[in-house]
């Protein structure tokens, strides 16, 4: 289970929607995608960007011809509805059976409907440990959106990067992940640079805590590894 978090317009949907284009090119992973902030046409237009590579919109740039966007339709299905955690799990597992996906997102976890008379930390405990236990028994993995509580400026007057304990709700984020990963974009006004946090790593073989630099292209929203150009080559997506 991983855990992804960062402030508002920090980029942690589109990286995540990073992660899924790169495993379904690179090992055909299938994915289902709770994605409650997105409606789903506009995410399937996003996604297509991402795989083919140019922006899905009219701008300065190239954008997705008609035959790509008929190649990019049948690399991204789609169908999304608000729900509970035992209605995600009963979709989850139908798509798990018909579909054969290894991965879902749930974009954010805030939408999901919480039992009255039920605290925020409970909530949160009682979900992560649900689907957990599902994704487990179903050899999946699930990535999770979960947003920060409102930190404040240190006293350079910039707010810090949000680790596990920031987030809001309950210790349990940090405490169930397996991998935690905090997006971070300092100014997105001066630079196109992401900083993307490792905060936990609770497997050796899967990697470690640490920090790395990204740069994120706006046209075609797709992330980039900062690697020096020769030749007129663009570096590829990370």
């Amino acid at each position: 289970l991983t855990v992804v978090t960062g402030h508002p317009s920090s980029g942690k949907s589109e990286f995540i929607d990073q992660i899924m284009v790169n495993m379904a090119e690179k090992s055909r992973w299938k994915f289902a995608i709770c994605s409650f902030e997105n409606e789903p046409r506009l995410h399937i237009a996003k996604l297509i960007s991402k795989h083919i590579r140019r922006p899905f919109f009219e701008g300065m740039s190239q954008r997705v011809d008609r035959d790509q966007l008929e190649r990019g339709k049948k690399f991204d299905q789609a169908d999304g509805s608000l729900s509970s955690v035992d209605s995600i799990i009963d979709r989850l597992k139908v798509a798990v059976m018909r579909h054969g996906i290894r991965g879902a997102v749930i974009d954010p976890y805030n939408y999901i409907q919480r039992e009255k008379d039920v605290s925020e930390t409970e909530f949160v405990s009682h979900v992560l440990t649900k689907l957990r236990v599902f994704a487990q028994a179903h050899g999946i993995h699930l990535w999770f959106v979960a947003h920060p509580a409102k930190m404040p400026r240190d006293q350079s007057g910039t707010v810090p990067a949000p680790k596990g304990y920031d987030i809001s709700g309950s210790a349990a984020w940090f405490a169930k992940a397996d991998v935690g990963i905090t997006v971070h974009r300092p100014d997105p006004t001066l630079s196109s640079i992401s900083e993307i946090h490792v905060w936990k790593c609770r497997f050796s073989w899967v990697g470690k805590q640490g920090q790395t630099d990204l740069d994120f292209d706006i046209p075609t929203a797709t992330y980039h590894e900062l690697v020096k150009i020769s030749h007129d080559d663009s570096a590829p997506p990370f």
